[in-house]
């Protein structure tokens, strides 16, 4: 079957091939260097009414090379060349890719079409720091105490917890495959399954919540900024006057903090995931190192966590066995819910399926339920030593500074903020930053690329959603971007259904950016119906109970069992979603499904996704597109 007519992907790069091998390309049967990542254009690879296409690499310059070569060597190592090569790079990196813009495109850009290979830069190992990294946060150290002051015992906590993260670790190596085996974000792999159009509602919902998280997460990185300036200034930063109105939600210390690190944060928008695995090596280091020293320390300090009973549990076992899966619906919706959304945002990168999926299934099960046993045994050594259960470290480090106001205590404390703050930093980066940057490219691609969308997502979410304030004042608020994790569940359900039953792994990667009517993935004005039956069917069977959590108990009368159907959140509404979603396309299925049925799983893949070629023909023999 040829390629859809209405491809919005260049037409010129159809008469480009990769040599086999890769590394260089041939283009109308002249052979071309294939340049680096990240290297600016070349004016030279595009000969104007010659019908030479470019090579598609990357677009924008690297911040750290030169994109100035017409000065002496000697003069480009001074500070001056260097700054204004950094600042000609940044410049370069706002702008849209021309062909982009010339084209019009309403589904595509660089950004978000297939990686080529020399971007999939990200192993095994590099998977399995991201997961223990992502783990060792801050978040996670704290999410046993919600499930405490509700009323589980430690152990109730800690078991809830575990079970959590191996149905999020089983969901996240799950979903990721599809981009691992494309290379394709998870806005252009929504499309396979909602439709060329109607895959944007997922999208736009869910930049929603990044934008809500990357707000929350910027005031918990504060409060660390707030600590290491304690321990630096002491009763000078303690006692800064006040300037701000009580109706402010904040003082004048906490936005000075906040603002601070709202600016060390928006230095990550500038780069993208390929260039920023480093900082998952050294928070998958450095983390552990810090978590492990506090929990040390309070261990030494209180001589052990004692009898454990941070609360008590007198309930029925009925009311055990629905507060418990409460706790797991908690524990996925607070950490491995986003991640496993976002998970095609960063195996898209890897080089590949098995670098992806080896390097989650050993990291991401355990690393998580590691560190809510650390945050649950420091808050009982804290509650020892100081009457009360500390829950967040930074509360904690303020509490040791009070207690000991030394210079070898503040020093450490110091070191611990620190560590802390840049471990906040990559959370943040990775779990809002990068979907947000994918989204609101899909959104509007034509004037949105990657970097315009991270710089969107700082201004927006640091400061239009006045993140303080939610933090302190908004729990209705909070409780309802927490319960959209059935949203999220929802969609995760349709997209595996559709991946591993429906269509055995198998895109047709051009239609995914085609507006043809005809194309695979056009279904009905662009929008597949049966996706969107089967997620109407798994969010309404929540939704009662869901109001019921934001007060609306008029519309949750029986409240009983809406709430019960509730607290059975992410499970019931990923696996409402796939059943209904598998039943319907199993009963009413279009050509393309039957098509993609039919082969062999993830057939396709090693045309348009492991070998490292962005088009792929629709022929059963696979032979390869024209790029």
């Amino acid at each position: 079957m040829p390629l859809a007519s209405g491809s919005v992907l260049s037409q010129d790069r159809r008469n480009c091939q990769r040599e086999p091998g890769g590394g260089r390309w041939v283009v109308n049967g002249e052979t071309q260097k294939l340049k680096a990542p990240n290297q600016p254009l070349m004016a030279a690879s595009h000969r104007q009414g010659q019908g030479v296409a470019q090579a598609r690499s990357c677009p924008f310059p690297s911040l750290s090379s030169s994109t100035t070569s017409s000065q002496p060597k000697h003069q480009e190592t001074t500070a001056k060349m260097k700054m204004d090569n950094y600042k000609a790079g940044l410049r370069a990196r706002f702008k849209m890719d021309p062909e982009t813009v010339a084209n019009g495109s309403r589904l595509t850009n660089w950004d978000l079409e297939p990686i080529d290979e020399e971007r999939r830069n990200w192993n095994w190992k590099t998977y399995a720091s991201y997961w223990i990294s992502e783990s060792w946060s801050v978040t996670q150290f704290t999410i046993g105490a919600q499930m405490v002051v509700s009323g589980l015992l430690w152990w109730h906590a800690l078991i809830a917890c575990a079970v959590a993260h191996l149905f999020g670790a089983a969901f996240a190596v799950f979903n990721c495959r599809s981009g691992a085996a494309y290379h394709i974000a998870f806005p252009v792999a929504v499309r396979a399954c909602f439709g060329v159009y109607g895959g944007l509602w997922p999208v736009f919902s869910r930049s929603v919540l990044d934008l809500v998280w990357y707000g929350i997460q910027c005031t918990f990185g504060g409060t660390f900024i707030d600590v290491a300036f304690v321990a630096i200034f002491g009763d000078a930063w303690k006692n800064i006057p006040n300037a701000l109105p009580a109706s402010a939600s904040i003082t004048t210390r906490g936005m000075t903090a906040f603002f601070l690190y709202w600016v060390l944060q928006s230095w990550t928008t500038f780069y993208r995931p390929n260039e920023m695995k480093w900082m998952y090596y050294a928070k998958s280091v450095l983390m552990p190192i810090n978590m492990f020293g506090l929990f040390i320390c309070a261990m030494i300090r209180s001589g052990g966590p004692g009898d454990f009973q941070l609360t008590e549990f007198a309930a029925s076992r009925a009311a055990l066995a629905w507060a418990m899966l409460a706790a797991v619906n908690s524990a996925l919706n607070g950490n491995f819910g986003p991640l496993v959304a976002s998970g095609q945002d960063i195996t898209r990168f890897a080089r590949s399926r098995r670098d992806a999926t080896i390097g989650q299934a050993i990291s991401a099960p355990w690393s998580a339920t590691v560190v809510v046993a650390l945050g649950l045994i420091t808050a009982a050594c804290s509650r020892k030593i100081y009457g009360e259960a500390y829950w967040s470290p930074a509360l904690l480090l303020e509490a040791i500074m009070e207690e000991n106001f030394s210079g070898a205590t503040r020093f450490a404390c110091l070191v611990s903020a620190v560590v802390y703050i840049f471990g906040n930093v990559c959370t943040n980066y990775i779990a809002n930053i990068v979907p947000f940057g994918s989204d609101a490219t899909a959104l509007w691609p034509r004037r949105i690329n990657y970097i315009r969308a991270t710089v969107i997502c700082a201004a927006v979410g640091g400061w239009l959603m006045v993140p303080w304030k939610v933090s302190v004042d908004g729990a209705a608020f909070v409780n309802a971007v927490v319960g959209m994790g059935i949203f999220v569940a929802t969609l995760i359900g349709v997209m595996l259904s559709d991946y591993y039953v429906i269509r055995k792994g198998n895109y047709f990667i051009e239609d995914l950016y085609s507006t043809d009517p005809k194309g695979r993935y056009y279904y009905t004005k662009g929008f597949n119906l049966r996706a969107y039956a089967a997620y109407v069917v798994g969010v309404a069977i929540q939704f009662p109970g869901f109001l019921g959590t934001l007060g609306v108990t008029s519309l949750a009368a029986p409240l009983e069992p809406p709430q019960q159907i509730y607290t059975l959140g992410y499970l019931l509404a990923f696996a409402t979603a796939f059943v209904v979603y598998t039943a319907i396309c199993l009963v009413f299925p279009d050509a393309a499904m039957k098509e993609a049925g039919a082969m062999k799983f993830e057939e396709l893949s090693s045309v348009g996704g492991d070998s490292g070629h962005i088009d792929i023909d629709a022929s059963k023999e696979k032979n390869m597109a024209e790029v």
